[in-house]
């Protein structure tokens, strides 16, 4: 089950990049990250339930399904290729992928929208100044339609619905958990010196032309350090 998770950064200076971490459904544990699943009722088109809200599959009722692990289908070529071999778990058609999609991102965009306006004490959301930056799938890169697409539903689900609010599709998940690292200094670990040489992480862990950025996207989990002995690259 894929796991999206919500970082924001309010703007002045001296603030600090924060992560929802309440989710309804979550028995108030603090968790990062929320499941990328729908609960629909037979003859219904919204949604019963979502994220952690939605049963196990052991716990379905009669003519109610879950929905989850559609992350990939967006991409049309994959799904035309996989759903005549996945059975029930595949989607009836590309139409209802897209569907999915938008029911997961609207009741996204509630949950956030309700969750930032409390936490920063907004008195008008519609009227704060929002820039929406989302990351996609690694894999999307070579399917740079599927990016105009993604950005359509966004936009139906609610994301940039005022004139102060803007939405933007720009880097891949591995992306930006290197510019999320490279932007974070407890993020920063000292990874190995080839002179063997005892020096501060800290020191080490600063970027500099020359710098060599390694992203690892092992699906699941995506690891980023950062080298400072190879010349192959710089950064920049």
């Amino acid at each position: 089950m894929q796991l999206p998770g919500v970082a924001f950064h309010p703007s002045g200076e001296g603030t600090n990049v924060a992560v929802i971490s309440e989710w309804p459904g979550s028995d108030y544990r603090v968790v990062k990250k929320v499941p990328t699943a729908l609960y629909y009722s037979a003859g219904n088109r919204r949604p019963k339930k979502w994220g952690f809200d939605c049963p196990t599959p052991s716990g379905t009722e009669p003519g109610m399904r879950v929905k989850d692990h559609f992350k990939l289908y967006l991409v049309e070529e994959y799904f035309q290729k996989t759903a005549g071999v996945l059975g029930d778990h595949a989607p009836e058609n590309y139409e209802d992928v897209q569907m999915w999609f938008e029911d997961f991102l609207t009741a996204l965009y509630k949950e956030i929208k309700k969750f930032i306006a409390k936490e920063l004490q907004l008195d008008d959301w519609r009227a704060t100044k929002v820039e929406y930056l989302f990351s996609v799938p690694t894999t999307w890169d070579d399917h740079p339609e599927v990016l105009d697409t993604f950005k359509t539903i966004a936009a139906k689900a609610g994301f940039g619905e005022s004139e102060e609010h803007s939405l933007e599709v720009s880097l891949n998940e591995a992306e930006a958990a290197a510019v999320y690292t490279a932007a974070s200094q407890r993020n920063r670990h000292l990874v190995g010196d080839p002179n063997r040489n005892v020096r501060l992480a800290d020191e080490l862990s600063r970027l500099r032309e020359g710098h060599t950025v390694l992203v690892c996207d092992a699906g699941g989990g995506t690891t980023v350090c950062f080298t400072h002995w190879f010349e192959t690259a710089s950064i920049g």
